[in-house]
Formats: structure tokens, C-alpha cells, sequence
């Protein structure tokens, strides 16, 4: 009973196993196992007359390991070709094949006194049934006498066809296969005859399945000046940066998916290094992870008031160009320098930016390259751009300058503010200032809607206005034509806290004192007397009359 649930369980497994071969028609298909399809059974095993002469009898019984295809060969013969195809290979589309390996089981019929069955070709057919040239036949060694396997090709082995000449599309072709032909090298003498017998050919192919391509492909250097969306360009698209230590700048990379399957969810890690040689990218640069808060490393993160951390990025019109179909929310970063995970099938792209600095670790002169990897994988990158830093020295820029008088110290001098013109349209109620001194400062702009003041009511209009004014009084007193010796009174409304020197001028007495250092109060009124050392003539016409205004500072 013991022996009989014995000999039942090994006859079970030898039939779960796939074993004897003659129970598996037509050819099962194999999984493919990582980088590997294979080995697989021909589908279809036929007889081709383009070498030789002699015929292949049963060439259907090399689809397993059960029976043998014959050739009978005389002494010197060249057999047909054994020709094998239909192996139902089903390798993902996009797949790089890396080598294509034949397995042949087979002996000669007699024996090897005086010579004996030796490969003459043994070549490869492609999807069109064309056989190619290259041989990877043993013509050296004699067929074993009894079953034998061997194979031809391997791993690596594209038998002589260039890199990317096998596709998965030509290798799941019914019509790819092989072929083999023999030679009977006994040449004479009794018992010349050999038989060549063929039990069954398998093909393994070894490939890389498709991947995706994360590929670098644009980046920019922005300012720090405003939100994700607004801020503004400090470069144009893929060109570097030469800017000094201590100021926060921003980074945004784009990255495609270029190639031919989806991505992992991908931690994009932002990563610098000092160039070697004259660009970035050459594989001798070190690259290492841009921290968060640096210790002797030239970059750090910097906390912008302008970013959120981790906050999705949008695709900005202006920013760069998009180099695939759809666009992926990627995040902004400047309190950590790494994103969450991020997802790319092969019609996407995303946008990542950083906020970052050179601080005092860094070299003034470098050039400093910078990456995204999958925290700090390269596996499925592709680098086209590389943005650059080079950190240059502080530019100091002259952006304003101003006039003084020498009538005091640093900090208590005079300066000219402007001239105060009456409007030739309305004299009475109009003055305009046209000194560039006085251009945009609050305390110096005019104010139409304030009216004059008169010499009686001058309580009434201390109140008025929101901005200066200057206005004259008792200008009835000036004799433009009967030679007295006028004086005007000059007000000036102020809206600013300042000391101020009035000055009347005109083309007889040229410029009068009118009111030195007067406190102006905020707001209100501050007058002067303008008394003139000699009569106006009448080319003196008050028109003719302007105002200047000094401030102290």
C-alpha cells in the first residue's frame, strides 16, 4: 500500500511538473521572471531546403522532449536546416533585449569511428523569416552519441545584430526563430552513413523590461519676491546664475517622464556638487543633499515668507517649456529638501521649486551643480540640465544720490527742495512745484484745493488741505510800476514736520530772505515776509515772481 501511494504521488508530480514533454501541445506559454523569457519550446518545427541536401524527416517532433527529427546523411552530406520557430515569446513592448540564447538536445545514430555529426550553421531568423548571417555553430566538436545539450548565444549575445535591432515585437514574432544544419564528416570507408537526430530547440532571451525616464529637462532661477505663482524670473529658461552668498533665491526643475512605463511614487530630493572640468554632468562630480540647515555645506534651505512648504506647484505659463502632454502637481519646498511622493505615468511632467542660499561656506568663484534624485537614487534619471550657481562677489550698486548745502553738520545741513512757481493760468490760487529735489516727497506737494490766505483771515484756512501749499498775501502792495519798495507775505502749508528757509526771487533783486529755519507744523501754516531791497519795475510782473523752498536735513 506504502509503495503504491509512492509510486501514484511521484507519477502526480512528474505530471504537475510539465513531464514527459509529449503531454504539453501546444507549447505552454512561460512567465517571464525578472530580466528573462524562457526557455521556450518551438511551436512549429519544418524542414528548409536553403543549404544542403539532405532532407529533415519529422521536423514537428522537436516541439518536445519526447521524439527525434532525423537526417540521414551519407559520408561528406550537408543537411537542410532544422528550422524552428513559433516560440509564443510575449516580452512587454519597449523592452531592451540584451542576448538570445538557443538550447538544442541532440546525437548522432551510430558512432564516431573515423569521424563523425558536426554543426555546419546554427543562425538565428527574424520576424520576417529571414535567415540572418551570423553562425554560432560548433564546428569543432562532434555530437555526442547519446542525448547531449547544448547551447549557442547567451545573456549578452545579440549574434552579431547592433544594439537595438531586437525588439520585443520581432522576438514575439511567430516567424522568429532558428536554425540549425549538420555535416556528416566521415568521408569514407564502411559505415560512412550518420544519422543526425534533433529531440527538441528552446530559446531563452534575456531583457531589460521598459522603464520609465525621468528626465531633468528644464530649470529656472527665480526671484524671491513673491508667491509661487507671481514671483519674478531672475533667468531665462536653462541658463545659470552668477549671485553672491546670503540671498535667498529659488530653483524650479522640471522633470518629463520620457520613457516608456509609469513611475514609482518618486521623493524628489534636491542635490548640488562642485563642477569639475567645464560643465556640469561629466560623472566626476560629487553630488550630496542640499540641507535643510548647513554645517560646513556651501547651500542650505531657506524659509521664504513667500512659500508654504509642500504646497503644489501649478504650471506657470511664463516659467517653462512643457516637454510632455500633462502636467502633475509637484510641491514647493523651503523648510525641507525633499517632496513627498510623486507619481509620472509616460504622458506626464511636473514642476518642483526650492528655496535655497549660498551661505559663507561657499566658494566666491565656484560654479556649483545642482540635481533631483529619488532621495538620492539616480535609478531611472536622465540628466539634460543642469542648473548653475556661481556664487560671485557682492555687486554694489549706486542707486541714489542727493545735493547738499555746506551750512551745517551731517546731520543738521539745509538742502535745496525746489522752486515754487505761480501758475501763469491763475496766479492768485495756483503755484506748481519745479524742482526735481522735491519730486515725490510728501511734504512738498502741492495742494489747489487749498485756498489763499488773506492777511485778516489767515485762522480760517489753518486747517485746510492734506498736502503743501504755497500761497502769497497783500500782493496789492507790490508797485509794479511807481518805484516803491514792496514787501509780500508768504505762506507755506505743510503736511510734514520740517524747518524750512523761504525765498523770494525776481530779476531786480534777484533772491530775498523771506523766512530762515521756520518750524512748520504738522499740518499747518508757516509765513514769511519778503521784504525787497528795491523797487520792481514792471518786466516784474508777479508771474515773474518765484518761491524757493529749502528744507532742512
Amino acid at each position: 500500500m506504502t509503495k503504491r501511494l509512492l509510486v501514484i504521488s511521484l507519477a502526480a508530480f512528474m505530471l504537475l511538473a510539465g513531464w514527459p514533454r509529449f503531454f504539453i501541445f501546444p507549447p505552454p506559454i512561460t512567465s517571464v521572471y525578472g530580466d528573462s523569457a524562457g526557455p521556450r519550446y518551438t511551436g512549429t518545427g519544418a524542414d528548409d531546403a536553403t543549404v544542403g541536401t539532405v532532407t529533415w524527416s519529422s521536423p514537428t517532433n522537436i516541439y518536445a522532449d519526447t521524439n527525434y527529427a532525423t537526417a540521414a546523411l551519407g559520408k561528406s552530406a550537408v543537411s537542410h536546416y532544422l528550422k524552428a520557430t513559433n516560440f509564443g515569446f510575449t516580452i512587454p513592448d519597449n523592452s531592451t533585449i540584451n542576448g538570445i540564447t538557443v538550447t538544442i538536445d541532440r546525437r548522432e545514430g551510430n558512432t564516431q569511428a573515423a569521424g563523425g555529426i558536426k554543426d555546419n550553421e546554427v543562425k538565428l531568423v527574424d520576424d520576417t523569416g529571414v535567415i540572418l548571417s551570423t553562425s554560432r555553430a560548433d564546428t569543432a566538436t562532434f555530437w555526442p552519441t547519446s542525448d547531449g545539450i547544448v547551447s549557442y548565444g547567451g545573456v549578452s549575445d545579440n549574434w552579431g545584430e547592433t544594439a537595438g535591432f531586437w525588439t520585443s515585437a520581432k522576438i514575439n514574432d511567430l516567424d522568429f526563430g532558428v536554425v540549425i544544419s549538420v555535416i556528416n564528416t566521415k568521408v569514407s570507408g564502411g559505415g560512412a552513413a550518420e544519422d543526425a537526430l534533433v529531440d527538441y530547440i528552446q530559446i531563452t532571451v534575456t531583457y531589460t523590461p521598459p522603464q520609465p525616464d525621468l528626465t531633468q529637462i528644464h530649470y529656472r532661477w527665480r526671484n524671491d519676491d513673491n508667491n509661487e505663482a507671481s514671483a519674478s524670473w531672475r533667468k531665462d529658461e536653462d541658463t545659470s546664475m552668477n549671485r553672491t552668498k546670503s540671498v535667498t533665491m529659488r530653483l524650479r526643475v522640471e522633470i518629463s517622464n520620457e520613457g516608456f512605463a509609469d513611475s514609482s511614487s518618486t521623493a524628489y530630493r534636491i542635490e548640488y556638487a562642485t563642477q569639475v572640468g567645464g560643465a556640469c554632468g561629466g560623472g566626476d562630480e560629487s553630488f550630496a543633499a542640499v540641507p535643510v540647515t548647513a554645517t560646513s555645506e556651501p547651500f542650505d534651505i531657506q524659509d521664504s515668507t513667500n512659500l508654504t512648504d509642500g504646497a503644489s506647484s501649478t504650471n506657470i505659463s511664463s516659467g517653462l517649456t512643457d516637454e510632455n502632454a500633462t502636467f502633475v502637481a509637484g510641491q514647493v519646498k523651503d523648510t525641507s529638501n525633499e517632496t513627498s511622493g510623486i507619481t509620472l505615468t509616460t504622458t506626464q511632467f511636473t514642476e518642483i521649486e526650492y528655496a535655497l542660499q549660498a551661505n559663507t561656506n561657499a566658494v566666491t568663484g565656484t560654479t556649483y551643480c545642482f540635481r533631483v534624485t529619488n532621495a538620492g537614487s539616480t535609478t531611472y534619471f536622465t540628466y539634460s540640465a543642469y542648473p548653475q550657481w556661481t556664487v560671485g562677489e557682492p555687486i554694489m550698486d549706486q542707486k541714489h544720490f542727493r545735493w547738499r548745502n555746506d551750512d551745517g553738520g551731517e546731520t543738521s545741513g539745509t538742502e535745496d527742495a525746489g522752486i515754487i512757481r505761480p501758475d501763469t493760468s491763475d496766479v492768485t490760487n495756483n503755484m506748481a512745484i519745479t524742482g526735481s529735489a522735491c519730486s515725490g516727497a510728501a511734504w512738498c506737494t502741492l495742494d489747489d484745493s487749498v485756498t489763499q490766505p488773506t492777511a485778516g483771515d489767515i485762522a480760517d484756512h489753518a486747517a485746510e488741505g492734506t498736502d503743501n501749499e504755497l500761497v502769497t498775501v497783500n500782493t496789492g502792495t507790490i508797485d509794479l510800476s511807481g518805484g516803491t519798495v514792496p514787501s509780500i507775505v508768504v505762506w507755506l502749508y505743510a503736511t510734514g514736520s520740517e524747518n524750512v528757509d523761504l525765498f523770494a526771487n525776481d530779476p531786480t533783486n534777484g533772491q530775498t530772505t523771506c523766512a530762515s529755519n521756520a518750524s512748520v507744523p504738522d499740518p499747518g501754516w508757516v509765513s514769511g515776509t519778503c521784504t525787497f531791497a528795491s523797487a520792481l519795475s514792471q518786466s516784474d510782473r508777479y508771474q515773474y515772481l518765484f518761491h524757493s523752498l529749502r528744507t532742512s536735513k
